[in-house]
């Protein structure tokens, strides 16, 4: 069964928070969906009554305890702020979710976006293009992580037939460099060498580490130079530097130069919500396509801090856990979410919902090595 009895609640609430999220932005859908999301949250209100007797063994780890509470606070602040939920369900799934193997999350996951995305295609698709290649991308990185360690050939067929299906239909070089980076890490997941990447700190601090290079390559697009030292550096360094960055920005559509100019226009602060929306330009393309620039902006540096040390654990959990399809897939994400504004919603980055058990993990883990609790 894709869902026992006791989470049956929490199945429907994931269920229907992921057909909202898959569906919301169809086209003669958009607008009609919400209702889905309310039930959705009525079931996880549900989940959480019937696995009240898991808050105690949280409460009882301090740091745990404390640490969600923060966040909980803190996201809250924020949506009071903006009225942005995206945020605030997201921590909703990751509360309800932390007693439940990722691997059933997983399913319940994938069998919900499956269906909801080809009903979206029936009815005429997405309103961007994009909405069609991030959600079919997503359903990819489902089903690599269901199937797990045991992908056979049959395995690789079904994703390579819509990745192709896809990347022809979408022509989006996202989701056509970042599902066939996917695939290639695949095929070489049983090598050794391969193995020892995933499992390096590089990939522990992945999602901070792109966040970092996101902003200063745009920094670097506005000053023509390396970010902050240009000017103690030899004119060679900075021009080749600086030529690196721009070939980065074509190759990505301009998104660094989009970045650069929502920095340029909004700046960025500790409590977001610099994003004014009256000041778009009347006819301009709207330049935060970036997932990682929407999190310094438009939610904060203080909330950007917290999602990033959280992204930290999940990394460190998912890679202490041989999860390492999950791991392929939290490496997509990262990358994809400097070109499109998906990274705090559940519907398009589903890792997130395991942020919960990371935590718990990572805090008990330090509490048996250095002996607290």
């Amino acid at each position: 069964m894709i869902c026992s009895k006791k989470n049956l609640f929490y199945g429907i609430s994931l269920f229907l928070t992921m057909s909202f999220y898959t569906l919301k932005d169809a086209k003669l859908l958009s607008g009609h969906m919400r209702i889905l999301l309310l039930i959705g949250l009525i079931f996880g209100i549900g989940k959480m009554v019937i696995s009240a007797e898991k808050i105690p063994h949280i409460r009882n780890n301090k740091r745990t305890f404390f640490f969600l509470l923060t966040i909980t606070v803190v996201l809250f602040l924020c949506f009071l702020r903006d009225k942005d939920t995206r945020l605030v369900i997201a921590l909703f799934m990751m509360f309800i979710g932390m007693d439940v193997e990722p691997e059933k999350t997983i399913r319940i996951m994938f069998y919900a976006k499956l269906p909801m995305f080809l009903l979206a295609m029936l009815m005429g698709g997405y309103g961007h293009i994009n909405g069609t290649a991030l959600h079919g991308g997503m359903i990819i990185l489902l089903y690599i992580c269901m199937c797990g360690g045991s992908l056979k050939a049959a395995d690789f067929f079904v994703i390579s037939v819509p990745y192709v299906l896809l990347s022809l239909y979408t022509k989006s070089s996202s989701f056509v460099c970042g599902i066939g980076f996917a695939i290639i890490c695949l095929f070489m997941i049983r090598k050794k060498s391969m193995r020892k990447r995933l499992t390096s700190k590089f990939m522990v601090y992945i999602y901070p580490i792109v966040l970092s290079l996101n902003y200063l390559f745009a920094i670097t697009i506005r000053d023509g130079a390396v970010p902050f030292i240009g000017n103690r550096m030899p004119d060679f360094v900075n021009q080749t530097f600086f030529q690196l960055v721009r070939w980065i920005d074509v190759a990505t559509s301009s998104r660094l130069t989009l970045a650069e100019a929502s920095l340029q226009k909004f700046g960025i602060s500790l409590w977001g919500g610099n994003v004014d929306y009256g000041q778009i330009w009347p006819g301009v393309y709207f330049n935060l396509d970036s997932g990682m620039m929407w999190m310094i902006q438009g939610e904060g540096l203080i909330v950007a801090a917290i999602y990033m040390a959280m992204s930290v654990m999940l990394m460190k959990y998912l890679i202490e856990t041989k999860r390492y399809h999950y791991v392929i897939a939290a490496l997509i994400i990262a990358l994809w979410a400097t070109q499109e504004d998906m990274l705090v919603s559940v519907g398009t980055n589903f890792l997130m919902v395991f942020m919960g058990q990371a935590v718990y993990y990572c805090i008990e883990r330090n509490a048996k090595k250095h002996g607290y609790t």
